[in-house]
């Protein structure tokens, strides 16, 4: 469900899904404020929110710094920024909201199982951790295959798709709040999810 139908499709390919969750590995260190993550994912109240560019992109006023904007200050929302780099940093005066909190690395399926949506610039990689964590997204690229990425999502119907390299606070703002508001995105993603799990790509691909 996650492709489009091709005309020209050669009858030769066969869709094995997205790989399976590699689980969490007993070495990975947690964050001292770990714990409001996992009970904030408790609370009906209070949404969670994950952005993160992924690896290779380090700009990060393309899409970290300006989620952290559209949401600092608020009390329903937690967001949590990752970096993508180990030992990476942002300025000191980048967050001053006690409801932000921002870490060099830390892997996806550690987190997205915690997170209401993720805001990502639409690498394949995230793309597919958000599937099999049954996450929706907003998803935000224009370069390398990201547009084609992010125009999967949106087709899919578990994300928002932004159609844009840097995004301005207001309009993440309400891309996020769209997928909040709306059930029907997570509803997808969890559909999503399941459909890839019954695929057991491991085993078609072997």
């Amino acid at each position: 469900s996650l492709e489009y139908a091709l005309s020209d499709i050669p009858s030769s390919v066969e869709f094995a899904g997205c790989l399976p969750r590699r689980g969490i590995a007993k070495t990975v260190q947690y964050p001292e404020w770990w714990s409001e993550v996992t009970q904030n994912a408790q609370r009906a109240d209070r949404k969670t929110i994950f952005v993160c560019q992924g690896t290779v992109n380090v700009d990060w006023s393309e899409l970290v710094i300006p989620t952290i904007n559209a949401f600092a200050g608020r009390e329903d929302v937690l967001v949590i920024a990752a970096l993508g780099r180990r030992g990476t940093s942002l300025e000191h005066d980048a967050v001053t909201s006690p409801n932000i909190h921002v870490i060099d690395y830390i892997p996806y399926d550690a987190v997205l199982p915690l997170a209401d949506v993720f805001v990502s610039n639409a690498g394949y990689g995230a793309f597919c951790h958000a599937v099999t964590n049954g996450v929706p997204g907003v998803f935000a690229g224009q370069t390398e295959d990201k547009s084609e990425v992010a125009m999967r999502a949106e087709w899919a119907g578990f994300a928002v798709n932004m159609r844009r390299q840097r995004p301005g606070v207001e309009q993440l703002r309400e891309a996020v709040e769209e997928v909040l508001g709306d059930k029907r995105f997570k509803a997808k993603a969890l559909e999503l999810k399941a459909e890839n799990e019954a695929l057991d790509s491991m085993a078609r691909i072997e």
